[in-house]
This record gives structure tokens, sequence and C-alpha cells, in this order.
């Protein structure tokens, strides 16, 4: 044990010596591995022995990284919210506008959809009223008596109007807005009156297709004032189904059997539909679940981490590590233990002089259609074409491609 510590004091000394003449830097290889290149020798430094120096050192490629500097991404998985929503045509909010906060506060609602709610813009008192328990948005019709669209929404949401610029529509009428935190999603109110639906399917396929950010959730809901069972709603149909909108299916919503109001999902999902008959009005409110599914946050990005050896002083570098060696009591440690204490030595003097700093490491866009069959014949056509760019000769690149 005497003799083998010996051994290891004089060949760490010797390491010093050769530092201290001329010591040109410190690579960091994998996990407890180092190595430490000096004027005549390479020495490299393992966990519990010194391997000689391979005779060429490996040759990387250019566009080779060190993964063991990559960041790991922090996964995470989506997660899904449940939001409880009501659709009711109350055939005048004005004369309900005390019921209708209460009954919604009753079912706990997160939104309730109106139609029909036949508002003005001077009924301020009833306006009042319908905020008690919510906050309430609407588009109230201004050519004639009736109509009207409106939303109460939970008061810890915050939201906006869907579409600043109001978009013409002589079919129908419609109010929407978006819901931006504490989650997003979008939502538009929809009211058909009765009669032929005439532009109906035109006017709708231009509201929806002008909704921006398509990836959100979207919820269209409504009086539709639409029997699916007719030949007349073919039409509608295959728009929906054009725009990629989900039917959700209902009982009959209006006290003559008939499934006039409608509810259509984009990237939710609705379920749990309940329908209640209230005498104040000939449709049934609806009341259903909808799951919204929330992506995960943006991961980080991933950085790399390097030093920047080109200013360093390689006598500098050297005095500081010789100064920073243990006494001559570090003869009697174990070999395993000696290797450690010069490893974690030069790593401090190294991250005094030239510290650690990080980069943004590049990102490329996934690419699943570049199989490596596809890589393989890439490799051939790129050698193939220097080649004859080389030779100038076609036959060149035709052989080497066939």
């Amino acid at each position: 044990m005497e003799e083998e510590s010996g051994t290891w004091h004089a060949y760490q000394r010797s390491i010093c010596a050769g530092a201290s003449a001329e010591a040109s830097a410190l690579v960091c290889s994998p996990p407890r591995v180092k190595t430490y290149l000096c004027k005549d020798k390479r020495v490299y430094l393992c966990e519990s022995t010194c391997a000689r120096p391979p005779t060429r050192p490996p040759r990387y490629s250019q566009r080779h990284r060190n993964l063991l500097n990559l960041r790991p991404l922090q996964h995470s998985s989506p997660t899904n919210t449940t939001v409880s929503v009501g659709l009711w045509n109350c055939q005048s909010a004005v004369n309900k506008a005390d019921f209708i906060p209460a009954y919604a506060n009753s079912l706990s609602l997160d939104l309730l959809a109106l139609t029909e709610t036949w508002l003005k813009p001077e009924n301020t008192a009833t306006l009042a009223a319908l905020s008690a328990t919510h906050s309430f948005s609407h588009a109230p019709r201004l050519s004639k008596r009736g109509g009207g669209t409106g939303v109460l929404v939970n008061t810890k949401w915050n939201y906006a109007p869907l579409l600043p610029d109001k978009i013409h529509s002589n079919s129908f009428e419609y109010h929407a807005i978006k819901v931006t935190a504490p989650f997003k999603f979008s939502v538009v109110v929809i009211y058909r009156p009765p009669g032929p639906l005439g532009d109906f399917v035109t006017e709708l396929d231009t509201l929806l297709s002008s909704i921006p950010d398509l990836d959100c959730p979207l919820l269209v809901l409504g009086d539709f004032n639409i029997h699916l069972d007719k030949v007349s709603a073919t039409d509608f149909l295959s728009l929906i189904n054009s725009l990629d909108l989900q039917l959700v299916s209902s009982p009959p919503t209006h006290k003559n059997g008939n499934q006039l109001d409608l509810i259509l999902t984009k990237n939710c999902k609705a379920d749990d539909v309940m329908v209640t008959p209230l005498h104040t009005s000939d449709h049934f409110f609806i009341r259903f679940r909808v799951s919204l599914l929330e992506l995960p946050s943006t991961p980080p990005p991933m950085v790399t981490f390097r030093r920047n050896l080109r200013n360093l002083s390689t006598t500098h570098f050297a005095s500081v590590v010789a100064s920073a060696l243990p006494p001559p009591t570090f003869s009697p440690l174990e070999v395993d233990a000696a290797t450690e204490s010069l490893c974690s030595t030069l790593t401090s003097c190294l991250d005094t002089l030239c510290p650690l700093s990080t980069k943004p490491a590049r990102s490329t866009q996934p690419r699943p259609w570049l199989t490596d069959t596809i890589r393989s014949l890439r490799t051939t056509l790129r050698a193939a074409e220097r080649k004859w760019h080389k030779s100038s000769d076609l036959a060149d690149l035709e052989t080497n491609l066939f």
C-alpha cells in the first residue's frame, strides 16, 4: 500500500511539473472521466485506473453534439379541464332578469348561453340584474323587436370579443367571445329565426371560417331552428363536417319534440347532456359539461454548456492548480480517493478561471417522413453528386445512383 501511494504521489507531482511547464487544456469527458493535456503527454484519469490514451483520438463530425451537455426536458402531460355550461332560449330576458342568474347560480354554471334575449341598449336595469352572479355580455337586435343573443360568464374568467369586426349576416344573429383565462376556448352563440334557410349555410360558413386560432377549443351553440331529419338540413350537416365540428346528441329541446337547440364542439368534448322543461319558455333548458384538453405549457428551451478556454493562460492555470492541490499528506490516500480529489481540484480551478456558460441549443422540427431508408438514399445521392461535380461525367452520377 505504501509503495502504491508513493507511486501515486510521484505520479501526481509529475503531472503538476508538466502542467507548470505548459498546460494546454482540460477536456471534460463522460462522468467521472477527465482528460488532462500536457506538453509531452496526455493523461486520462478514470474512476480507479489510469488508462493509456488511444493512439488516435476519436474524430467527430461537424454536426456532432455532446448529449451530456443537454439539459433534459421536463415532460408534462395534457390535463383535462371540465366546465359546466347551460343553453336556453329564454324568450325575453327582460322579465326574467332575476330568475336567470339565480337559476344559473343554483346549478353552478360556469357559462350560460342565451338566445332571444329581447334586450335593447337602453335596458340598463335588466343588464345590471343579469350581472348579479356572473359577468354578462350580449349582442342586442337593433333593427326591430325580439332576437338578441348573450352569455353569462363566470366572474373568475377573463374574456374578450372573439371577432372585433362584426360580420354582417341577414339570416341569423350571433355573439362570440373568447375566454383567455384561466384557460382558452372560444364560444359562439347563434340564433336563427324560424323560416327557410336562405343564405344561412353560406353566412355561417363565412362566420366560422373567420375565427382565428383554429387549434383553440371551440363551442358553437344556440337555437338554429333546423329540423335535422329533413332534406333541407343536408347542406348544414355537410358544412359542420367540413369544419370538423362535432354535433352533440341530445334529447328533444322543444316542447313539440324537436331538437332545435344545437351544440357543436371542436377540440373539446361535451357530455352529460340534460334537458329541463321550464314553464317560462317553450324551449327546454339544456345543461351539459364540456371537457377542455389543456395543452401543456411550452417546455423551456434546451441549452448547451461550454467553457471559453481560448483566453485561459496556461501558466496561470498551472500555478493555480499547483497551489490548490493538497499538501504532501495527500500521498497516504488510496488511488480512487486521490483520483477523485485531483479531478475535483482541476474542475474547481476551471470553474474559477473559466466558468461554464450556456448557449441555446439549435432545435429542429420533427421530420417523421425522414426514415432510415430515405437517409441512406440521400447519402448515396450526395456522394454521387460530389463525384459528378469533380469529373463532370454524367456516367459517374448514373453509375453511383443506379
